[in-house]
């Protein structure tokens, strides 16, 4: 093995352990772990431009290498329902985001969003929900910001997944958890014709939606505050038209992005897996 790659970083099944001894030349950090490992064995962390830019590399022990133009590739479910359509009635904003994910900068400006367009209601759909301490307790976290539990419909359904996906259709528009942003839930709304808003941060968790907005060519749906976000999704849902036609579009939108591009990321990702062994070589003669 010349290059070793890992995949779990400080999560549960992680072997870091291994990491240290270093087996391999090179070692590198890639996609299942949103954060410098701290470790002087890993010689480099897979990212894009967007998830940390320029001027990132203090906040990491790794080399940066950047993966342009989105660190990551999304293959849709297979025979995944139709893409949602209009249903009529109150707007409806929602998240599939782990219940984790719904942190207290989330809760308010969700709810100021639920406070800027009336009649709205908003559907969470996550694991866990159907415990009453945290289903009571995720209405209470809404209702001390002005919000009436009556606008919230929760589901925690472990559905099949093209059943899971189908719920998308009683969805308007997603909100994005703040400041742990969505991957596999922003892709898989967009994928069911849902725009998706979020609000970029300072950190690479807080930016992962904003780089797969970015590769489907929405970067008006990226919020730099949390005022900006309520603006957006405000003009969003009284845009009727506009809504209308993202949500006929998003679909093919995404397949003909950079996001699903998986002979283009592949090649992509074997250039740099040929940079890392490169400069490895270089450094090696000079030494």
């Amino acid at each position: 093995v010349d290059i070793l790659i890992d995949l779990c970083g400080h999560t549960a099944g992680a072997r870091l352990g291994i990491m240290a001894l270093r087996p391999a030349p090179i070692g590198a950090t890639y996609l299942g772990y949103p954060a410098t490992t701290g470790m002087a064995s890993i010689d480099w962390r897979i990212v894009d431009s967007i998830t940390d830019p320029p001027g990132s590399e203090p906040h990491c022990t790794e080399r940066l290498l950047r993966l342009d133009p989105c660190f990551l590739c999304y293959r849709p479910p297979g025979a995944p329902p139709p893409s949602a359509h209009s249903q009529g009635g109150p707007l409806v904003f929602g998240s599939f985001n782990n219940i984790l994910k719904i942190s207290d900068s989330t809760v308010e400006v969700w709810s100021r969003v639920l406070q800027a367009v009336p009649g709205s209601r908003l559907l969470l759909k996550a694991g866990r929900l159907e415990v009453p301490a945290i289903s009571d307790r995720t209405l209470a976290r809404f209702a001390a910001h002005g919000v009436d539990p009556a606008r919230i419909s929760l589901d925690s359904n472990k559905a099949t997944q093209p059943e899971h996906m189908a719920v998308y259709h009683r969805v308007g528009i997603a909100l994005d958890t703040t400041p742990y942003t969505g991957t596999t839930t922003t892709c898989d709304a967009l994928h069911m014709g849902v725009p998706v808003i979020t609000l970029a941060g300072d950190s690479h968790v807080a930016r992962v939606s904003a780089s797969l907005l970015s590769a489907v060519g929405l970067p008006e749906l990226i919020a730099r505050t949390p005022d900006e976000f309520v603006s957006i999704a405000a003009a969003l849902a009284a845009d009727a038209a506009r809504l209308e036609s993202l949500r006929g579009s998003l679909r093919s939108r995404l397949a003909a992005s950079p996001l699903c591009d998986a002979r283009g990321f592949a090649a992509r990702f074997e250039q740099a897996m040929r940079r890392m062994w490169v400069e490895h070589g270089e450094q090696g003669s000079r030494s």
